[in-house]
């Protein structure tokens, strides 16, 4: 049994083994993904349980503002759902697993990607899917967002990283890493686009990259 500790000195029971954990803004709320299929919603002030989410899986995502958490589900839907455990919305689309998960700079849109190797904007007021990005051939593991919500990234199992217009869908730059890409953030300005592979073509020894979105393509700089 797992135990989280509040700063109280109260104890919360989890009954699973924690696998990933998304802190609300606010700090007030913690969703925690467990391996039997559950993401357990605490009241980290109060030290008590919220609410227990059944059927669903990471990635957890909590909406800039806090009032929704966005998971996956084992039919390959994501999920929307309140701090209460009400659920409202299923947003459908991925045909294997989704594997990443992010919310747009201000809310408005939610990015996903999955095992399908594609990448997928959601509206999730509608509950509608906006646009839809085609162009990995492999599991499309990790996805961002620039800072001003313009642009959006997306890494696969190939190590091939991919930018994309938010707008209007377009594949602007694609660049290659090594190994399979296992991390992707920009930089705060958005001018840079950071990338971390997961070593396997380097003998475990992940390898970070920087690329310079003025001159994507041609001016990159590998840390290794």
């Amino acid at each position: 049994m797992v135990r989280l500790r509040t700063i109280e000195d109260k104890y919360i029971p989890l009954f699973a083994a924690v696998h990933p954990l998304a802190w609300s803004p606010d700090s007030n709320c913690l969703a925690c993904a467990n391996e039997d299929g559950t993401v357990w919603l605490l009241d980290v002030i109060a030290g008590k349980t919220i609410v227990v989410l059944k059927d669903v899986l990471w990635p957890l995502a909590w909406s800039p503002k806090g009032k929704v958490l966005a998971t996956a589900s084992p039919n390959y839907e994501v999920r929307l759902w309140d701090r209460s455990g009400k659920q409202h919305a299923k947003l459908k689309g991925h045909t294997r697993c989704v594997r990443s998960l992010v919310w747009s700079p201000d809310g408005a849109l939610l990015a996903s990607a999955g095992d399908d190797g594609t990448v997928r904007l959601w509206d999730p007021d509608a509950g509608d899917q906006k646009a839809l990005l085609l162009g990995h051939e492999n599991s499309a593991k990790e996805v961002s967002w620039s800072p001003d919500g313009t642009l959006v990234t997306s890494g696969d199992d190939r190590g091939i990283v991919r930018l994309w217009d938010a707008l209007d869908g377009r594949c602007e730059a694609t660049v290659h890493c090594l190994s399979p890409v296992a991390a992707l953030q920009f930089g705060n300005l958005g001018h840079i686009l950071r990338v971390a592979d997961n070593g396997q073509a380097t003998g475990h020894r992940p390898i970070p990259y920087i690329f310079e979105l003025c001159n994507l393509g041609t001016s990159t700089k590998s840390l290794g």
